[in-house]
């Protein structure tokens, strides 16, 4: 028996009733809206006195820019051939063959096509409430890594994006896949790098002497190494193709030191918004 090596045949259905399943990933992404919520109203909003109707919209734009960009993601960036000949089963939780619909889930979301969902949300947003953006994206940034952590636990209840083999005793057995080696878990990997990642901001948040946040030290400076921690973890464990996980490490590793660069995030002057 081999000790050294978890075996995982977690079951990534949380509730089951009838024809209606509900997953332990479902829960876990909504769980990181409510801390997120939870977080930006106490840490952000309260502080600076800002309304919390404005929390409310943000939460409302933020969730459906996610929702609709992880999913158009996953189907456009991975399947577009499948997705463009069903529409209906792109933006509809069901799948359709000669029996008929069955509800299964949104069983394919894309981190990437979130980030891109959130920023288009994000706009919107500001848009309507005349906030200046960058102003929204120094305070959204205190909840992404926070929420990249349920989220790469809910793929770990999935047993998916899961590395390669180890070439050793260490690491964990995906039974539920059919894996009877070792593989890397990259899905705890990530999580790990991304709340350390989080408690490193929370820190240099609270050196800070003022509300004053440059958006290109935050924004830049604490979000796109999460990207990179996501994509060189992936790399190095196989998750997914390695010279492409490298690359995209490397190129958020140049854009974190621009970010950090006083020529860069200088140029931008933030100021707090307690009178909003």
């Amino acid at each position: 028996m081999n000790l050294a090596a978890v075996v995982w045949d977690f079951d990534p259905i949380a509730i089951s009733i009838g024809s209606l399943e509900l997953r332990w990933y479902s829960l876990l992404f909504a769980l990181a809206f409510v801390a997120g919520y939870l977080i930006l109203s106490k840490v952000v909003f309260d502080k600076e006195k800002v309304p919390q109707n404005y929390l409310d919209k943000l939460a409302f734009y933020v969730f459906f820019g996610v929702l609709v960009g992880a999913r158009l993601g996953h189907c456009l960036f991975y399947e577009p051939s499948y997705y463009l000949s069903h529409p209906i089963e792109m933006l509809l939780p069901v799948k359709i063959d000669e029996a008929g619909w069955h509800f299964i889930g949104y069983q394919g979301l894309a981190s990437h096509g979130g980030a891109i969902g959130i920023l288009i949300a994000v706009w919107l947003y500001c848009r309507k409430t005349k906030l200046p953006i960058l102003w929204v994206l120094d305070r959204l940034v205190l909840i992404v890594a926070l929420a990249g952590v349920f989220i790469r636990l809910g793929n770990l209840a999935n047993s998916e994006i899961y590395g390669l083999a180890t070439g050793s005793d260490y690491g964990f057995i995906f039974v539920q896949n059919g894996e009877t080696l070792p593989k890397h878990p990259t899905q705890l990997y990530e999580a790990t790098a991304y709340f350390i990642c989080r408690i490193a901001f929370l820190l240099s948040c609270k050196e800070e002497k003022t509300r004053k946040w440059c958006a290109f030290r935050s924004f830049f400076g604490h979000s796109v190494p999460f990207e990179t921690c996501d994509r060189t973890l992936e790399a190095g464990a196989g998750s997914m193709g390695t010279s492409n996980g490298i690359e995209h490490g490397a190129v958020a590793f140049v854009t974190f030191y621009l970010g950090r660069s006083d020529s860069a995030y200088t140029c931008f002057q933030t100021q707090d918004r307690t009178n909003i």
